[in-house]
């Protein structure tokens, strides 16, 4: 199952597009029945314009968990990627484990290459143990601050 959105106002520069498909096994049930679709929450380290500092990495904390009214789900496996050229070209960034739930922290690293404010698209996908699935990819998360901050007139451009 597939899910794309797209925000377009003058209120918020940021998260301006998602694309979340999702995998699962399904079948007959003799009444109403949740579907296993795992879902993705973000705890990005913002200033107050939104924006991660320029240090060479940062931390995103991700949780993974069921629809509410569901069970949490079981050993999740997630994988986390960044891109700072609207998902031209991926970073594999590392996770760690908080715990024995589906919390884990990921360490995002700035490319050697940027030295300007750039937006982080964020790509997820985590598996659990039933084998149910979810990637989802966040267009322009957030903004990370070059080594002078001010918005880029690419970053302006893009969600104008």
């Amino acid at each position: 199952m597939d899910l794309t959105t797209k925000r377009v106002t003058d209120q918020g520069h940021f998260g301006a597009g998602t694309h979340t498909s999702w995998t699962f096994r399904s079948g007959a049930s003799a009444g109403s029945a949740f579907l296993p679709l795992l879902q993705v929450d973000y705890d990005v380290p913002v200033d107050a314009q939104n924006a991660v500092s320029p240090a060479s990495t940062h931390g995103v904390g991700l949780s993974v968990r069921m629809q509410d009214g569901m069970a949490a789900p079981r050993d999740v496996s997630p994988k986390v990627a960044a891109s700072y050229d609207e998902g031209r070209t991926w970073s594999v960034a590392g996770t760690t484990w908080q715990g024995h739930d589906s919390r884990c922290t990921t360490v995002v690293e700035r490319s050697a290459r940027l030295h300007r404010d750039a937006l982080v698209t964020l790509r997820v996908t985590a598996i659990d143990a039933y084998g149910n699935s979810v990637r989802q990819t966040v267009t322009g998360a957030h903004p990370r601050r070059g080594t002078e901050w001010a918005l880029g007139p690419r970053c302006r451009e893009l969600y104008r």
